[in-house]
């Protein structure tokens, strides 16, 4: 199974051990007028492990963050499929539209983030994928049986076309592993689900100054523990939280 829930940040200071992220110039600390709203989806691989430690824990018990840069907005249990998959992420797209609504009724400037995470068995760090691909060319069948041989997720572009995150990545991955958190960048994100979801996503925010998505890889719980992903989310959410 897999989850997907959405969360914002606020401009309330935090409490000063909450991460070890340095907000002392960032915007959230000087008055920014800017709401920041992250959705968020998970997703497991076919080819990883999965007994419960590779579950949707993490994002489960940041319902519970005791930081207040985000509150949790929504969860959601997703299958791993192109289809099911669609359908959340539109969903996800249609409250990152009424959050946007909403501030600028209240007379505030908003931006939202569409963030998405895929379980990989393959991983042994933490990938932030800077790209999405046109292509869908599934190695197994995904949870409703549906397995597309080197497909046009769009038939507007090339397979070759590809989507690219709008946030600063280098400098958030840099964030990242000073917090001793083993972080890259890719520009694969395979072929399957994960890259499905991410390339959707990516044209569903593509026009649109206030939004922006992104897909994250992390390894499995057998390769690193559930604490220290536990940890690493809520780092990598402040570090995105000032990049947006």
């Amino acid at each position: 199974s897999s989850s997907s829930f959405s969360f914002s940040s606020s401009s309330a200071p935090p409490p000063a051990d909450s991460t070890c992220i340095n907000t002392e110039h960032s915007p959230t600390n000087n008055a920014d007028p800017f709401t920041r709203a992250l959705h968020c989806l998970r997703a497991i691989e076919p080819d990883c492990t999965t007994e419960p430690s590779t579950g949707p824990g993490v994002t489960l018990r940041l319902l519970h963050s005791p930081s207040r840069r985000f509150i949790v907005r929504t969860l959601e249990v997703v299958e791993t499929s192109g289809d099911g998959s669609r359908k959340h992420l539109s969903r996800l797209c249609s409250a990152a539209a009424l959050d946007l609504h909403t501030m600028e009724e209240a007379g505030l400037a908003s931006r939202a983030l569409l963030l998405h995470f895929g379980v990989s068995g393959v991983a042994e760090h933490f990938n932030l994928e800077t790209t999405a691909w046109n292509e869908a060319d599934f190695r197994v069948p995904d949870e409703l049986g549906w397995a597309p041989q080197k497909e046009c997720i769009s038939s507007a572009c090339p397979p070759s076309h590809a989507l690219h995150c709008k946030l600063p990545l280098a400098s958030v991955s840099a964030q990242i592993n000073a917090c001793g958190h083993p972080c890259r960048l890719s520009d694969d994100p395979g072929r399957f689900v994960c890259n499905w979801i991410y390339y959707n996503s990516c044209t569903a925010t593509e026009s649109c100054p206030d939004r922006a998505s992104l897909f994250v890889h992390v390894p499995p719980y057998n390769r690193i523990p559930e604490p220290a992903q536990q940890s690493f989310a809520l780092a990598l959410f402040e570090s995105l939280a000032l990049a947006l």
